[in-house]
């Protein structure tokens, strides 16, 4: 989809690691994002872009912002409602 290579981290926990990171960083204890990603974390699977599949993916991605401005005014007009005290 993205046309470039994409690695996922090999860690159930994100949000715990995320935390992790940001308190190993912020305590001095590692002096940056990368040095505390490189020594709490590990790479997991890396997937390939698949060029034979972008054009499909360009195609959806437009079709899915044509939806996205079709339905972009009937949620604004709906969050007015939601929001006004008549409601």
């Amino acid at each position: 989809m993205l046309g470039i290579p994409v690695e996922n981290v090999a860690v159930n926990e994100l949000g715990g690691l995320g935390d992790a990171m940001c308190s190993a960083v912020g305590t001095g204890l590692y002096k940056d994002f990368q040095e505390a990603f490189d020594h709490m974390s590990k790479l997991g699977k890396r997937f390939e872009p698949r060029i034979d599949q972008t054009a499909i993916y360009d195609r959806k991605y437009k079709a899915y912002e044509s939806v996205l401005r079709v339905t972009d005014a009937g949620w604004n007009t709906l969050s007015v409602m939601q929001n006004s005290p008549t409601h």
